[in-house]
């Protein structure tokens, strides 16, 4: 069906929703993998059929998957927010994904993923080199963040740990 919606013309990334979310951003709440994967491969064919140079397809297709909603979620702060551990891994694939950007409370996907108490994507993340160090808007870290919460807690300690060790 996306597949068919996209030859018909329609706009795959188009923000028209009061939320400000893109198909990308419903796919990564949802952990449509194939609908991402569908998507990006899309805008990469689009690309090189407007003959667009390297670094022209490059700056899109980041701003494309590092794009922000209303509360300044990007696709991948979305999957982790919503535990979606597979299309977290889709798109750390992707090269062009920030892995820090934060939304507008300063929270990263990290932080997401341990408010979701999704260990399985905190790891992702963590091997993906997230940094555990940034402050959000109220100058907490992730450590902060998951110590306020005993069980939370003991998930980060436990997953930065299995990161490390």
């Amino acid at each position: 069906m996306v597949k068919l919606l996209l030859t018909a013309g329609a706009d795959a990334f188009s923000t028209g929703c009061i939320y400000g979310w893109c198909p990308l951003h419903a796919a990564a709440a949802n952990g449509f993998t194939a609908i991402a994967a569908e998507l990006l491969n899309h805008l990469r064919q689009q690309l090189k059929l407007e003959r667009k140079d390297e670094k022209e397809e490059e700056e899109e297709i980041v701003e494309v998957l590092n794009r922000k909603t209303a509360e300044g979620w990007s696709p991948l702060y979305t999957a982790a927010k919503h535990g979606q551990e597979d299309l977290v891994a889709f798109l750390l694939q992707q090269k062009e994904v920030k892995v820090d950007q934060v939304d507008r409370a300063g929270l990263s996907a990290l932080s997401a993923a341990s408010s979701a108490g999704s260990s399985a994507v905190m790891r992702r993340l963590l091997r993906a080199g997230a940094d555990v160090s940034l402050v959000d808007n109220n100058g907490n870290n992730i450590l902060h963040c998951a110590l306020s919460k005993p069980a939370k807690g003991m998930l980060f300690i436990h997953c930065f740990d299995n990161f490390i060790g």
